[in-house]
């Protein structure tokens, strides 16, 4: 992974002024994208019956096709899709198929890989936009409250012209990584463009919980996914990174988040999606 110096350079003006980011990754960090890949291409393809068993609480696990939306319940997500989470430490031994262990092991791997590049940006943002050192009560404020989920999809097989409608994560920083064309960027004009991360690269998008706590500095990022049918097989990597609700507290504080529980932006933010919220372990 690149260094904490180079990681976070420019981040806050970056996001300003462009919307998102792009973070290089390392050699290792390829590797394991692609065997996440490797291994999510062998368990989508089996019998649907192999696959259905291992669905999880929380909606963690395997999730069909039709569950999860992007605007309305009528037009669902093009996808099938795994979701791992380092709030479920017993997960791996949760699931009856091989092939899912092994994709549930390379994504909480994958997982270990991208939270620290959430995190780097998150602690850069807070400190420069509250003017307080930030880094102590923010390290570690990540990991039990983001999710890792991989999203599959056969463009050849999708008759409608979005695998996902225009929307936003609605989390803090999603971290993406894709193994095919199709992702949309929206600007500050409007207008969408294509963009397809480079193998090296990750993609970060910020979402409204950025957006609340930087008291609008940061504005949440929409975007789509075309189907490109000349892809038989798409894959993402999408790390929802998320803060512990208690250490919500606005790093601006302004018009946009005066009386907004933030935190509790963050417990319910699945619902928007038709999955359920996050329920608070204290």
């Amino acid at each position: 992974m690149s260094s904490k110096n180079s990681l976070t350079k420019n981040a806050l003006k970056k996001l300003k002024t462009e919307g998102f980011l792009l973070v290089g990754i390392s050699k290792r960090g390829r590797e394991s994208l692609q065997a996440t890949f490797d291994a999510a291409s062998a368990f989508f393809q089996e019998a649907p019956e192999k696959k259905l068993p291992n669905r999880l609480p929380k909606d963690l696990g395997y999730r069909p096709f039709g569950l999860e939306y992007s605007q309305s319940p009528a037009l669902p997500d093009q996808v099938e899709s795994f979701t791992v989470s380092r709030r479920a430490p017993t997960l791996i031994s949760d699931l009856p198929s091989v092939g899912a262990r092994v994709l549930c092991e390379r994504m909480l791997t994958t997982f270990d890989i991208l939270e620290p590049i959430a995190e780097a940006i998150t602690i850069e943002l807070s400190n420069k936009l509250s003017g307080r050192p930030m880094t102590r009560k923010l390290r570690g404020a990540l990991r039990h409250w983001s999710l890792l989920q991989l999203n599959y999809s056969r463009p050849t097989e999708v008759s409608l012209p979005f695998i996902n409608e225009p929307h936003e994560d609605g989390a803090l920083l999603t971290v993406a990584y894709a193994n095919g064309p199709g992702l949309e960027l929206q600007m500050k004009d409007g207008e969408f463009i294509p963009m397809t991360n480079a193998s090296e690269n990750v993609l970060v998008l910020p979402g409204e919980i950025a957006w609340l706590l930087s008291g609008g500095q940061i504005q949440p990022l929409y975007h789509r996914v075309r189907t490109e049918r000349s892809c038989s097989e798409r894959m993402s990597l999408l790390f929802f990174g998320d803060i512990d609700p208690h250490y919500c507290e606005p790093w601006i504080k302004n018009e946009i988040n005066v009386n907004v529980d933030i935190g509790s932006h963050v417990l319910k933010n699945p619902k928007r999606f038709g999955l359920e919220e996050w329920t608070p372990d204290w």
